[in-house]
């Protein structure tokens, strides 16, 4: 009985993790700005790579998306020097580990007994975008989006979460002004 107990609660413990696990990896997004900026006032950008990820074709369907997206919020491109604001995109990759170990047998592991544990480690490498949005003129940081995702070994799949990350990111873009 007592070892019926233990297997219930191990299995219920494995089933914890791998729903931890699933959603360790989900994307994550997140925005923040001057609340006392009138984005209103902002109607041109220029938008560069500012940090390179070493994915040039990564680099530029990200920069394609950005600029499609404010394109489409009612911004115009412009150069540089006549531009409004300055859009910088950063982009970083690492490589992050979980590991996971499973006990099984009878006895607990901290008591003796008879009982085995398998550890598995599982490398993924996680990847971060980085949209800042300065004014042209003074240089002050308007606007800032980061999101965080587990890359693909596809470059497709890799595409679809640059569209999904910018999606986000851009979804209650331009903020409204504070009152």
């Amino acid at each position: 009985m007592r070892a019926m107990r233990w297997m219930v609660s191990a299995m219920a413990g494995v089933g914890l993790v791998i729903a931890a696990a699933g959603t360790a990896t989900a994307q994550d997004v997140t925005t923040d700005f001057d609340k006392s900026i009138d984005f209103s006032h902002y109607k041109t950008f220029a938008a560069q790579i500012k940090t390179s990820w070493a994915s040039p074709f990564a680099e530029k369907r990200a920069l394609e998306e950005i600029v499609n997206t404010l394109t489409a919020k009612g911004w115009q491109q412009a150069d540089e020097a006549s531009a409004d604001a300055v859009v910088m995109i950063n982009g970083a990759s690492q490589t992050k580990r979980d590991v996971n170990t499973f006990y099984s047998g009878g006895g607990y592991r901290w008591y003796g007994g008879a009982g085995m544990a398998t550890t598995t480690v599982n490398e993924f490498k996680v990847g971060s975008m980085i949209v800042d949005i300065f004014d042209a003129k003074t240089k002050n940081l308007l606007w800032r989006g980061i999101g965080t995702d587990e890359l693909s070994d596809s470059a497709d799949k890799n595409q679809k979460k640059i569209v999904n990350a910018t999606k986000k990111m851009f979804k209650n873009f331009p903020p409204k002004p504070s009152k």
